[in-house]
């Protein structure tokens, strides 16, 4: 299946100065009828030590760490198809090594193990006199 490129709308969450968290909505393309499809929410990570938008290999834990290549979220719930999808991320600048933006993609997966399709991406940046959440 083909990658989508559809728009993903991001919303920080700012508590006094501090980015806490991220409300990432997009419109689903797919349904989700069944434990074996899923989408997920990914801010794809780089090595410190590499240039920014080189990233490792996924992994395939739903969630992960730097050394994994991804920090994100499952949705795991059903979804129809053309619904207002609503998902939040946790400290999205969290493990950044100090850059001051991140991409956040949607994929949807129709089954463990297979590939999954990139429904959307966008960039975000830290905005001006805020502060990542805590590491």
């Amino acid at each position: 299946m083909r990658d989508l490129h559809r728009p993903v709308h991001v919303r920080l969450q700012i508590s006094r100065h501090v980015v806490t968290g991220a409300e990432v909505r997009f419109i689903a393309p797919f349904s989700v009828t069944g434990a074996r499809e899923n989408y997920t929410v990914d801010i794809p990570t780089a090595s410190c030590h590499e240039p920014a938008g080189i990233g490792r290999a996924r992994s395939g834990a739903a969630h992960g760490s730097l050394e994994e290549g991804f920090v994100g979220s499952s949705l795991d719930r059903n979804v129809p198809s053309g619904a207002l999808v609503t998902s939040r991320l946790a400290y999205p600048f969290d493990n950044a090594c100090g850059r001051r933006s991140v991409t956040i993609e949607v994929r949807y997966s129709k089954e463990p193990g297979a590939d999954p399709v990139l429904v959307g991406r966008t960039v975000v940046r830290e905005p001006a006199g805020a502060r990542p959440g805590p590491q």
